[in-house]
């Protein structure tokens, strides 16, 4: 989001703020030109981390707040309405996250997507990966990624991996499969162990802090992005693999829906279930989605199909979809909208108050 602000002209700057116990948070000042007019502070924060907003609030009087939460589960903490009203505005990243707000608490915050915008994987880049990791024009490579520290039990990797071993015992496939385990983050050993438990020959675990050219090779190396996560805000890595022009299966639940559809992705159908306790923070009277294994598998299947017979439809339908609608002029845009229908009156509401 602030590379992509920034390149519109949109914001001047992005600064990580520190908070204790907790990943930084970038805080992204708008550009001089807008200054006169808006003298806003923007901030990509998590619900939990709006502590550090209302600090910076109390020190920045003269600035309108706006903060750019997301959260995973339907409920919230009581206590975290006090904060969000503290501040001048809220933007959340799905109408999912908007949804959910406006059952918990009665309000429902203007939607801005994420900026999707991907590079083309140098063909250089590219070919050194498959060559890193032993990789053929042959092979059929199924990515998994996900960050550690966003929960091991909300992204549910073991339940992709049992997808992809029912699949391979249901389904004869003319070609090599692979799988790329994509992680990072903290808790590396315990989450690296369950993996490595769950037998499922042709894993490859890749456990290391890449570049962004890096990121960009492992995903243009790979034919089909699996996702059967039980919650996502917004789904970036779904977004991103789309983008490229990749099959995606994942699952039919939360912000990925506002891009994912049955014309562009294999989209997993699910119940809900009681979040258990430590699998997520405030999981208290929560839910969320346990994607089906059997669908799951009946999907993946059909995405190898298409592979194997180079059937390149719904992965063009879905570069299109995301191109049309997420591209970082359509996001500003909107953005900037949001800011001429509601500048003028926040900053009313601070001359009055």
């Amino acid at each position: 989001m602030a590379s992509a602000f920034t390149k519109q002209g949109i914001f001047r700057s992005a600064e990580k703020l520190k908070i204790p116990d907790k990943k930084p948070t970038e805080k992204l000042d708008f550009p001089e030109r807008m200054t006169e007019k808006s003298n806003i502070d923007f901030f990509h924060v998590n619900l939990d981390q709006l502590e550090t907003v209302l600090i910076h609030r109390k020190l920045n009087q003269n600035k309108i707040c706006i903060a750019y939460p997301v959260w995973e589960l339907p409920t919230f903490p009581k206590e975290w309405l006090a904060g969000l009203f503290a501040i001048d505005d809220v933007m959340v990243p799905s109408n999912f996250v908007a949804d959910n707000m406006l059952g918990a608490w009665g309000f429902r915050p203007f939607v801005l997507p994420h900026v999707i915008s991907v590079n083309s994987a140098a063909p250089a880049e590219a070919q050194k990966t498959r060559h890193k990791l032993g990789l053929t024009d042959q092979d059929i490579v199924i990515l998994l990624s996900f960050d550690l520290d966003s929960y091991f039990q909300r992204k549910n990797p073991i339940g992709a991996l049992r997808a992809i071993k029912l699949a391979l015992s249901h389904y004869k496939v003319s070609r090599p499969i692979k799988v790329i385990v994509k992680l990072h983050g903290t808790d590396h050993e315990k989450s690296i162990s369950k993996i490595r438990e769950f037998e499922l020959a042709n894993v490859i675990l890749v456990d290391e802090v890449q570049t962004a050219q890096e990121y960009e090779a492992l995903q243009e190396v790979s034919d089909i992005f699996l996702s059967l996560h039980r919650s996502e805000g917004f789904g970036l890595n779904i977004a991103e693999m789309m983008a490229r022009g990749k099959l995606v299966v994942t699952t039919r639940y939360s912000g990925n829906l506002d891009y994912c559809t049955d014309n562009n992705s294999m989209l997993v159908d699910c119940r809900f279930v009681p979040v258990g306790s430590g699998e997520y923070p405030h999981h208290s009277g929560g839910w969320w989605a346990e994607p089906s294994n059997e669908d799951a598998a009946h999907k993946l299947g059909q995405a190898i199909k298409l592979v194997e017979e180079r059937d390149l439809r719904l992965a063009a339908q879905a570069r299109t979809d995301l191109a049309q609608g997420f591209r970082g002029e359509v996001v500003a845009k909107r953005f900037l909208q949001f800011i001429d229908d509601k500048v003028e009156w926040l900053h009313g509401q601070r001359t009055t108050t």
